[in-house]
């Protein structure tokens, strides 16, 4: 049986309790003092085993539960401040490793060199690394935004941020899905800029096509002025249609019949 090494300094007992109020607080500092100890056993051993009056024997019935409840509360927080502070540590440590990982890729974008950036990126297939590249691409493409505008003498915050989100999208084939007049056709004339700014793309590399010849038109305009230079015209900015009528009715004749030669 575990007993309680202090001395009540009004009744001079040891494990002898009464109901008065110091003689509890003896008690209860001695149970917590267990449990901090990591000796639940003991401190329940403790308090059933002490003797006392009737008052004494409902009270202690209550206080073992009550205390222990409590402890086991500062416990748990304890614990879940321990495993914050872990996953905090180990976030910090592999948000570390990703910004060193991407400091390549993020020199390339500061040179305006975008093509070998993602490149650098994509070929890691890291989800993680792709997810911080673009929040770094987007404030490259943020900062161009703003050059624009300026260029343009558009008002700050004419090119949104959901364009520059769009913008800094990396991948091979990428699908904008937007309400009508949200700005896609702003979007993709900037990203025909983007291409050949910060891609290396041609001029005549460049193939924009449109539903219809409003549109294509409107492409047209748009691209030169973002561009600042004649970059697009109507070779190479179409509708679906005429893009399916040059296939089948080239300039060129691409076969030739042997038998007119003779």
């Amino acid at each position: 049986m575990t007993t309680l090494q202090q001395h009540c300094s009004k009744c001079g007992a040891e494990t002898n309790y009464s109901s008065d109020l110091h003689c509890r607080s003896i008690l209860i500092g001695g149970v917590k003092n267990l449990l901090s100890l990591g000796k639940s056993k003991e401190a329940r051993d403790l308090v059933l085993h002490s003797s006392g009056d009737e008052n004494w024997k409902k009270w202690k019935e209550e206080i073992f539960d009550r205390i222990y409840f409590e402890h086991r509360r500062q416990e748990e927080r304890q614990e879940e401040r321990a495993r914050f502070e872990e996953e905090e540590k180990l976030e910090k440590e592999r948000k570390v490793r990703i910004i060193e990982t991407l400091a390549p890729a993020q020199l390339l974008l500061n040179n305006g060199n975008f093509f070998e950036a993602d490149q650098f990126v994509l070929e890691k297939h890291s989800e993680d690394l792709l997810n911080e590249y673009e929040r770094k691409k987007f404030k490259c493409i943020e900062t161009d935004l703003r050059n624009l505008e300026k260029e343009l003498k558009e008002k700050g915050g004419y090119f949104d941020s959901e364009k520059a989100t769009a913008l800094s999208t990396t991948g091979k084939n990428i699908l904008v899905q937007a309400r009508a007049g949200s700005g896609k056709t702003t979007t993709i004339a900037l990203r025909v800029r983007q291409l050949i700014k910060f891609y290396g793309a041609k001029p005549h590399e460049i193939l924009v096509l449109a539903f219809n010849k409003k549109a294509a038109r409107e492409f047209e305009v748009r691209v030169n002025r973002y561009c600042c230079e004649s970059i697009v015209d109507k070779s190479n900015t179409l509708t679906f249609h005429s893009l399916a009528y040059r296939l089948v009715n080239p300039g060129e004749q691409l076969l030739f019949n042997d038998s007119q030669d003779n």
